[in-house]
């Protein structure tokens, strides 16, 4: 959920108002502009280490997020389908009207059923059929109709 892919890119497109947060960064991350700490930084970044992911992986990235850019969920998607990884073990779940958390209702109660699906068909099992909440949300228009 709204993952760093890409540490050097994170820092790289922080808003200009983060600008006093950067040295917190760069000592727990690195320095983008220094070239040891970008090479570093490259080595242990997800999106460029795709082609080692083993696992089903579930992806959720809210647009509207100004911390971890969207971007980043779409590349590490693209690497994962440029190293033969896609396909039923990687779902990409995003939301339009999201930020970086998920502190609305709305959204937390959607994960939580995408993450009961995607482990039902990764580990067996069932998930729920039917939850009342989950249709509210639906027919006031805070969820789509169909997923």
């Amino acid at each position: 959920i709204a993952g760093p892919t890409d540490l050097a890119k994170l820092i790289e497109t922080f808003p200009p108002y983060w600008e006093q947060e950067l040295g917190h960064w760069y000592s727990f991350v690195g320095d983008p502009a220094v070239a040891s700490d970008r090479s570093r930084m490259d080595k242990v970044s997800p999106v460029h280490l795709a082609n080692r992911i083993e696992r089903p992986l579930l992806i959720v990235q809210g647009q509207q997020d100004v911390r971890v850019r969207p971007e980043q969920s779409t590349a590490m998607v693209e690497a994962l389908r440029k190293a033969g990884k896609a396909g039923k073990a990687v779902k990409y779940l995003t939301f339009s009207d999201m930020g970086h958390s998920l502190s609305y209702w709305a959204h937390h109660l959607a994960v939580l059923r995408a993450s009961e699906h995607f482990l039902a068909d990764c580990l067996g099992g069932r998930a729920a059929r039917l939850d009342p909440l989950e249709w509210v949300a639906r027919l006031s228009g805070r969820l789509p109709l169909s997923n």
